[in-house]
């Protein structure tokens, strides 16, 4: 008998496969179930976030993108994917304004992975 980890690393898988196959219903439902049976896995909140994208659903993608950050932290593909939603969202502003702690901390953060990002495309200088 599978173990929870192993069912939430299948169900994600399952949930991969269906997103590189544009199945993003089947994928977002995947990724859901993983979220409900490891509500502190970031890769479910990522696999959700990257279907509600392909579905247009960008408010929820940001949202899902958000609890992926703050589980994974030191993850820079998880602030990459949030800033790209919120810049998709056109919603940056609002955002920025929520009254969220979470919202100004998790912008800081975006804000400061591509600051660094951006830094390490500069040219050296000779």
């Amino acid at each position: 008998m599978p173990t929870n980890q192993e069912k939430v690393s299948q169900l994600l898988a399952d949930s991969h496969f269906a997103f590189i196959n544009s199945q993003n219903n089947e994928s977002l439902h995947l990724a859901n179930e993983a979220i409900r049976l490891a509500p502190k896995n970031p890769d479910a909140y990522q696999c959700a976030g990257d279907a509600y994208m392909s579905l247009g659903q960008y408010e929820k993608a940001v949202e899902s993108y958000k609890k992926a950050v703050k589980l994974d932290q030191n993850n820079g593909n998880r602030y990459f994917n949030l800033g790209y939603a919120l810049a998709t969202n056109e919603k940056a502003a609002d955002a920025e304004s929520e009254e969220s702690e979470d919202s100004g901390w998790v912008l800081s953060k975006v804000a400061d992975s591509f600051t660094a990002f951006l830094g390490m495309l500069r040219p050296a200088e000779d």
